[in-house]
């Protein structure tokens, strides 16, 4: 149905109803959810193409093609405590992990536009968005040292890397929702948006990718 749109949208070239855009820009990017606790926010980046038709003098249809990094970040330390246990286990450790995926994004809003003058408007929009994941992997970097007793210990190292398409119950495609805004000065736009996702990063987890996307773009 989005594709149907774009190739109707590229045959009517008018001017006055039908904008096209080029767009790059920096993402902050994070999970959220009950499963994925402690994690970071972690730079990234989006890059992409966008067409919009007016359908109504300032009520728009926008959907957008463009590649984007997704992921997080997390450190987190382990410790059985500060006092020797004689009946358990004893151990520290550290566990950074990295996660980043690169994905194919597909969001189609419904906007508003309100503007001050020709060369001047600002446009606002909301709508659901469609990605997928082209590739990515996870890091895991740290040690772990346990105390088989009170005058030994044993330090493991850990160095693991694993590509998404490993991954156990990773899921590819994904959905939520996507709302932005955007300042358009003569030919230069501005955008900020928000995702949320809807649809879970794996089966069996409550973890779901939630980016900030700012970019640059030119209208022509």
């Amino acid at each position: 149905m989005a594709l149907c749109w774009f190739t109707v949208a590229l045959a009517q070239n008018d001017d006055k109803k039908f904008e096209k855009e080029v767009f790059a820009g920096v993402s902050m990017n994070n999970f959220t959810g009950d499963d994925i606790k402690g994690s970071d926010m972690k730079t990234g980046f989006n890059v992409g193409f966008t067409a919009r038709y007016y359908f109504v003098k300032n009520l728009f249809l926008e959907g957008s093609l463009g590649v984007a990094s997704k992921g997080y970040k997390s450190h987190s330390e382990v410790s059985s405590g500060q006092y020797w246990d004689d009946y358990g286990p004893n151990y520290d450790g550290e566990l950074s992990t990295n996660y980043t995926s690169y994905n194919l994004d597909l969001p189609v809003l419904l906007g508003y536009r309100i503007s001050a003058s020709e060369s001047f408007n600002i446009k606002l929009k909301v709508g659901p968005y469609f990605t997928y994941a082209l590739s990515g992997k996870k890091k895991d970097e740290g040690y772990m040292i346990t105390y088989p007793d009170i005058h030994s210990s044993e330090k493991e190292y850990i160095n693991k890397e694993t590509k998404i398409g490993d991954m156990k119950n990773f899921k590819s495609f994904g959905c939520g929702i996507h709302a932005g805004v955007s300042v358009n000065i003569k030919k230069v736009v501005l955008t900020a948006s928000y995702q949320r996702g809807l649809s879970k990063v794996f089966d069996k987890d409550k973890s779901y990718e939630q980016n900030v996307l700012i970019s640059l773009g030119y209208k022509f």
